[in-house]
């Protein structure tokens, strides 16, 4: 499901998509209102009674998709000063590690630094270049446990116990930051959201069309505020597009603290 065209699109020309939905759905309410004066069945009183109904549910679905939203985005940028500040603790501890393991973990950290600053640098939902820096970082970390475990059979103290434990919440906190990647509000929501506004301006359009003179500058107003605020929830889903990004200041401190790699950072073979 997300990798469907929906989650591969920009949040800005989906919503400006929707805006164009809205638009035609204000036009035909009011065309139908000027056109039969009601709907079958119904009054000049139920249609406002309706429309606030509608428009009730709307903003109650809209507060909860955005609170959804925002919690994804908040989630993916606390991983990430997590993540950094894991580096650097494994980088720490490996200073007071034997030579030569020490200095290769160090190494191994400086390379797994850049290559958080890599992919922050993707800029479209590439799947496949995802799936590689997974690899490249399972990789890394394999190493440095890999080392560290060797480290701990010749000579199991305290200190070398402690590094273990950063390593395994650094591998932790990987795993973390996927499954954040991967965390979106469910397409159907989306759906009900967009049926719920195209219903509301309709119904707004079939209301002002009723009267001598049309509204269009209320309704207007009302639609683009309802596609802005779309285009702001879509936007903080997005882990890969829009212009709300999660910052990677903690990366950058990071590879001014600890340097960058003093070797290539590991490749996947052709």
């Amino acid at each position: 499901m997300y990798d469907s065209l929906f989650y591969r699109s920009d949040p800005l020309l989906v919503c400006l998509v929707l805006l164009g939905l809205l638009l035609a759905a204000k036009e035909i309410g009011f065309r139908l209102a000027r056109r039969t004066g009601r709907l079958p069945g119904l009054d000049d009183k139920d249609i406002p009674l309706i429309l606030g109904a509608v428009l009730t549910l709307l903003s109650l679905m809209l507060a909860f998709t955005y609170s959804v939203s925002n919690a994804h985005f908040e989630r993916r940028r606390q991983l990430v000063i997590d993540e950094a500040g894991t580096i650097s603790t494994v980088y720490r501890r490996a200073q007071v590690m034997p030579q030569p393991v020490g200095g290769e973990i160090q190494e191994l950290c400086r390379q797994y630094g850049a290559l958080r600053l890599e992919l922050a640098s993707v800029d479209h939902d590439n799947s496949k270049k995802i799936k590689e820096f997974d690899v490249r970082s399972r990789q890394l970390l394999d190493m440095m446990w890999s080392q560290a475990a060797s480290l701990a059979k010749e000579s199991p103290t305290a200190t070398v116990s402690l590094l273990l434990q950063a390593l395994n919440e650094l591998s932790q906190i990987h795993g973390r930051r996927l499954a954040a990647y991967r965390s979106r509000v469910h397409l159907s929501i989306y759906i009900v959201l967009f049926t719920l506004s195209a219903v509301a301006v309709g119904l707004a359009g079939l209301h002002f069309g009723a009267h001598p003179q049309r509204r269009d500058v209320l309704t207007l107003v009302f639609t683009i505020l309802v596609a802005m605020t779309m285009w702001l929830i879509l936007d903080l889903d997005s882990p890969m597009y829009g212009t709300i990004r999660v910052g990677q200041h903690s990366f950058t401190d990071l590879q001014q603290e600890i340097g960058p790699p003093t070797r290539d950072a590991l490749k996947l073979p052709d």
